[in-house]
């Protein structure tokens, strides 16, 4: 039996029987189920589950308060495992001879309404595999996740610990497929600058149906057909006779009533952005390449 602890810890012998912490009115158990939960449901629908499988009725504001405090104990313990990393780096760990990382940013919904952009990574082991068609290709396997609401610049630094946990420094044949944001390139410029960088090739589909949709018009019969010779030959061809498409579309530019862009841009604008957009990912679209090799051409989630 543990000892009694004397006046002023905070303590008392129930709270030792019970394994209570300081100043903490609940069990450390139903403090991890409340922050799990706070962490996956709205905060008032985690407070009604923990009561109905618990047991424990907490108020909205107690799961809330709870729960942020588990998360900033976990910011602060794997900061404090970084600095140790950076420190005295450890050894590279064993890895598998194939393994993928995909970024993206999810938005979030605030208190009040607002929104912010949360970063993720997935990294995962790629196993060969054999495509509907016959053809060679890859699976990812041993999926595992991390995620912050930070800046794009401080999320390669968070990545580290679960990338040396991996050991994708010591991967041979790395891959990322991704949305193609500058801000995942800078990431992987920081963490994994050995990866073979692919566009995922649905993001590929939805710029190409954008270019189609202001030089052949909103899901014309010229516009689907345009869209599916160029993902067709992307996947079979070298991309320099799609790139020579794309400035033809520019060539002739948008059709007479075609919408404005995002952020004020005007047709002609945005149909010049769309076109850049893959002359600038010239590399990460060599999708015939990417399916011999194999590597994967979609994101995993």
């Amino acid at each position: 039996m543990p000892p009694v602890p004397s006046a002023g810890t905070g303590f008392s012998p129930l709270d030792v029987e019970l394994g209570l912490l300081a100043n903490h009115r609940f069990t450390p158990r139903v403090e991890e189920v409340v922050a799990r939960g706070g962490a996956s449901l709205p905060f008032a629908e985690a407070a009604d589950l923990l009561h109905c499988v618990v047991g424990v009725q907490v108020s909205e504001t107690t799961q809330r308060r709870l729960t942020y405090a588990a998360g900033s104990a976990a910011v602060t313990v794997e900061e404090a495992e970084i600095t140790r990393l950076e420190q005295q780096v450890p050894p590279v760990a064993d890895a598998p001879a194939r393994m993928q990382i995909s970024l993206d940013a999810t938005k979030v919904p605030l208190v009040g309404g607002a929104w912010t952009d949360a970063k993720l990574a997935v990294i995962a082991e790629l196993v060969p595999t054999v495509e509907a068609d016959g053809a060679p290709g890859v699976e990812a396997v041993n999926l595992s996740y991390a995620a912050r609401w930070e800046p794009a610049e401080a999320f390669g630094r968070t990545l580290t610990l679960e990338a040396q946990r991996r050991g994708l420094e010591g991967v041979p044949d790395l891959a990322s497929p991704n949305d193609g944001a500058d801000w995942i390139q800078g990431v992987l410029d920081y963490l994994a600058p050995h990866a073979v960088r692919i566009l995922d090739e649905p993001h590929a589909a939805e710029h190409l149906s954008t270019i189609a949709l202001l030089v052949y018009g909103e899901r014309t019969p010229a516009a689907t057909d345009w869209v599916a010779t160029q993902r067709q030959r992307l996947l079979e061809e070298d991309p320099v006779p799609v790139l020579a498409a794309l400035d033809q579309t520019l060539a002739c530019g948008p059709r007479p009533g075609s919408p404005a862009g995002p952020d004020g841009l005007t047709p002609q604008e945005w149909l010049t952005r769309e076109v850049a957009f893959f002359h600038k990912r010239a590399d990460h679209i060599r999708y015939a390449a990417f399916r011999h090799a194999p590597y994967p051409i979609k994101s995993v989630s």
